[in-house]
């Protein structure tokens, strides 16, 4: 039998060939002039199937198969995406889905992964300053749904960018959602805001932080000082001012 550290590198080769091939795919797709943004496909393999987002999740099994969370391109209903959990046993079948209505047609949703069997789905409405985030459960426990619903909170913001940070240092990520406001009202930027939500509830953990003047252009998660909690090392546009926010 190969060593398992022997298999464990041929899983993740597995892996990382089926998403490079997807990503190829993708580009192809997005690349050809009046080609439509997704197409079905009849293939009996799940990965074939067109995907907006996917998340590597942990093996599980007697074979510690690979599993992956993945979002389906193409909506059931408007509004309404297929989520489900695949696992690598020949081909990529499915272990279990879900479907999700965000209530809006014509988003394009993405994942955040908020810890190994956490996640949080978020969609912006184009055009609109409106947010829908969606708490995902992989594993809610034996005898329990693969597949849960936990929580969702909508927002009358369009998020720009969001990640997963320990603010308070207790051990569990939370929701960090930033948006950096373009509309100028006498020249000067509006400013950015940082909202931090519940990594289980998704409720408000703390008040929204305002940043004036200031809009967030690239940022890092990190710790710094023995201080508990992680920290927002992030650069402003206005003379790239560099803040060192702290979060905790």
């Amino acid at each position: 039998m190969p060593h398992p550290a022997s298999r464990r590198r041929s899983v993740v080769r597995q892996v990382a060939t089926a998403l490079l091939a997807w990503a190829v795919l993708t580009a192809m797709v997005a690349s050809v002039p009046g080609a439509a943004a997704v197409r079905p496909t009849d293939s009996p393999n799940r990965l074939d199937h067109p995907i907006v987002d996917l998340a590597l999740l942990e093996a599980s099994g007697p074979d510690d198969a690979p599993r992956l969370l993945v979002v389906d391109a193409i909506e059931s209903l408007p509004g309404v995406f297929r989520i489900a959990i695949l696992r690598r046993d020949g081909a990529w079948d499915v272990d279990a889905e879900m479907q999700v209505d965000l209530g809006v047609a014509g988003v394009t949703p993405w994942l955040v992964g908020l810890g190994p069997t956490r996640f949080a789905m978020l969609a912006v409405t184009s055009g609109a300053e409106r947010t829908m985030i969606v708490g995902i459960q992989t594993d809610a426990g034996a005898g329990r749904a693969d597949l849960a619903e936990t929580g969702r909170q909508a927002l009358t913001v369009a998020v720009d960018d969001a990640g997963a940070a320990d603010v308070d240092g207790d051990g569990t990520a939370e929701l960090v959602l930033g948006t950096a406001r373009t509309t100028r009202t006498g020249g000067t930027c509006q400013g950015s805001t940082l909202r931090i939500l519940d990594g289980s509830t998704l409720a408000p953990r703390m008040p929204t932080l305002e940043l004036p003047a200031r809009r967030l252009a690239a940022g890092v998660i990190g710790r710094w000082d023995d201080v508990p909690g992680d920290d927002l090392l992030a650069c402003g546009s206005r003379g790239s001012i560099r803040d060192r926010l702290s979060a905790s």
